[in-house]
Protein backbone atom coordinates (compact mmCIF):
# COMPACT_ATOMS: atom_id res chain seq x y z
CA UNK A 1 0.00 0.00 0.00
CA UNK A 2 2.96 2.49 0.87
CA UNK A 3 4.45 1.71 -2.64
CA UNK A 4 1.41 2.46 -4.33
CA UNK A 5 0.78 5.96 -2.32
CA UNK A 6 4.53 6.90 -3.12
CA UNK A 7 3.69 6.07 -6.41
CA UNK A 8 0.97 8.23 -6.42
CA UNK A 9 2.59 11.20 -4.98
CA UNK A 10 5.68 10.94 -7.64
CA UNK A 11 2.91 11.19 -10.99
CA UNK A 12 1.39 13.85 -9.28
CA UNK A 13 4.41 16.09 -8.41
CA UNK A 14 6.38 14.21 -11.53
CA UNK A 15 9.26 13.34 -9.79
CA UNK A 16 12.13 10.61 -10.37
CA UNK A 17 11.63 7.44 -8.70
CA UNK A 18 14.47 7.92 -6.47
CA UNK A 19 13.07 11.40 -5.27
CA UNK A 20 13.12 10.96 -1.24
CA UNK A 21 9.81 9.77 0.04
CA UNK A 22 9.83 12.15 2.84
CA UNK A 23 9.88 15.11 0.71
CA UNK A 24 6.87 13.29 -1.32
CA UNK A 25 4.71 14.06 1.78
CA UNK A 26 6.56 17.44 2.70
CA UNK A 27 5.55 18.54 -0.48
CA UNK A 28 1.98 18.08 -0.42
CA UNK A 29 1.63 18.20 3.50
CA UNK A 30 0.38 15.11 3.99
CA UNK A 31 1.36 12.47 6.79
CA UNK A 32 3.05 8.67 5.17
CA UNK A 33 0.48 5.84 5.37
CA UNK A 34 2.05 4.77 8.61
CA UNK A 35 1.89 7.73 10.65
CA UNK A 36 -1.85 8.86 9.27
CA UNK A 37 -2.69 5.55 11.13
CA UNK A 38 -1.53 6.33 14.19
CA UNK A 39 -3.17 10.05 13.78
CA UNK A 40 -6.80 8.15 12.83
CA UNK A 41 -5.97 6.08 16.35
CA UNK A 42 -5.05 9.09 18.29
CA UNK A 43 -8.48 10.60 17.19
CA UNK A 44 -10.73 7.79 18.28
CA UNK A 45 -8.57 7.89 21.31
CA UNK A 46 -9.46 11.85 21.94
CA UNK A 47 -12.85 11.75 21.06
CA UNK A 48 -13.17 8.52 23.83
CA UNK A 49 -12.02 11.01 26.26
CA UNK A 50 -13.08 14.64 25.32
CA UNK A 51 -15.99 14.12 23.09
CA UNK A 52 -17.34 10.89 23.85
CA UNK A 53 -20.71 12.30 22.43
CA UNK A 54 -19.96 11.71 18.71
CA UNK A 55 -18.43 7.96 19.28
CA UNK A 56 -20.26 5.46 18.12
CA UNK A 57 -21.69 3.60 21.12
CA UNK A 58 -19.61 0.36 19.83
CA UNK A 59 -16.77 2.44 21.08
CA UNK A 60 -18.27 4.14 23.79
CA UNK A 61 -16.49 1.76 26.44
CA UNK A 62 -13.95 -0.06 24.37
CA UNK A 63 -10.66 1.00 26.08
CA UNK A 64 -9.95 1.05 30.10
CA UNK A 65 -8.82 3.34 32.51
CA UNK A 66 -6.39 2.01 35.04
CA UNK A 67 -7.88 3.02 38.03
CA UNK A 68 -10.99 1.01 37.17
CA UNK A 69 -8.65 -2.09 36.74
CA UNK A 70 -6.59 -1.72 39.50
CA UNK A 71 -8.07 -2.02 43.36
CA UNK A 72 -5.34 0.47 44.68
CA UNK A 73 -3.79 3.92 43.63
CA UNK A 74 -1.29 3.13 40.96
CA UNK A 75 1.01 6.69 39.37
CA UNK A 76 -0.38 6.33 36.06
CA UNK A 77 -4.73 6.56 37.23
CA UNK A 78 -5.79 8.22 34.55
CA UNK A 79 -4.04 6.17 31.78
CA UNK A 80 -5.47 3.60 29.33
CA UNK A 81 -5.11 -0.03 30.79
CA UNK A 82 -2.89 -1.92 28.11
CA UNK A 83 -4.31 -5.32 27.71
CA UNK A 84 -1.98 -7.79 27.38
CA UNK A 85 -1.50 -9.60 24.71
CA UNK A 86 0.14 -12.80 23.21
CA UNK A 87 0.43 -12.67 19.43
CA UNK A 88 1.67 -10.22 16.91
CA UNK A 89 -1.62 -10.03 15.47
CA UNK A 90 -3.03 -8.85 19.05
CA UNK A 91 -0.25 -6.16 18.84
CA UNK A 92 -1.49 -4.43 16.19
CA UNK A 93 -5.19 -4.48 16.98
CA UNK A 94 -6.62 -0.84 18.52
CA UNK A 95 -7.39 -2.25 21.89
CA UNK A 96 -3.54 -2.92 22.80
CA UNK A 97 -1.66 -0.29 20.44
CA UNK A 98 -4.41 2.92 21.24
CA UNK A 99 -3.41 2.79 25.20
CA UNK A 100 0.07 1.90 24.08
CA UNK A 101 0.66 5.15 21.61
CA UNK A 102 -2.12 7.69 24.08
CA UNK A 103 -0.15 6.63 27.48
CA UNK A 104 3.19 7.56 25.41
CA UNK A 105 2.01 10.89 24.00
CA UNK A 106 3.07 14.28 25.98
CA UNK A 107 0.65 15.54 28.72
CA UNK A 108 -0.35 18.66 27.42
CA UNK A 109 -1.98 16.50 24.18
CA UNK A 110 -3.58 14.53 26.05
CA UNK A 111 -6.11 17.37 27.45
CA UNK A 112 -9.23 18.32 26.62
CA UNK A 113 -9.08 20.85 22.98
CA UNK A 114 -11.15 20.87 20.16
CA UNK A 115 -11.14 18.33 17.74
CA UNK A 116 -9.86 20.20 15.19
CA UNK A 117 -7.09 21.80 17.36
CA UNK A 118 -6.21 18.27 18.51
CA UNK A 119 -5.99 17.06 14.88
CA UNK A 120 -3.47 19.76 13.75
CA UNK A 121 -1.35 19.32 16.89
CA UNK A 122 -1.11 15.39 16.77
CA UNK A 123 -0.14 15.85 12.68
CA UNK A 124 2.01 18.53 13.90
CA UNK A 125 3.31 16.06 16.74
CA UNK A 126 3.65 12.92 14.49
CA UNK A 127 5.39 15.18 11.58
CA UNK A 128 8.25 16.49 13.83
CA UNK A 129 8.76 13.81 16.39
CA UNK A 130 11.35 11.37 14.90
CA UNK A 131 10.36 8.34 17.21
CA UNK A 132 6.69 8.23 15.56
Amino acid sequence: MRGLNNKILRILQNKHLYFPVVELHENFNVLPPLKLHKQQIFMLLHKFFHHSDILPIVFRDYFTLNRSVHGHNTRNCNSLHVSSVQSTFGKRSIKFKGPMLWNNLPAPLREPMSINKFKKLIKLYLTTDSEN
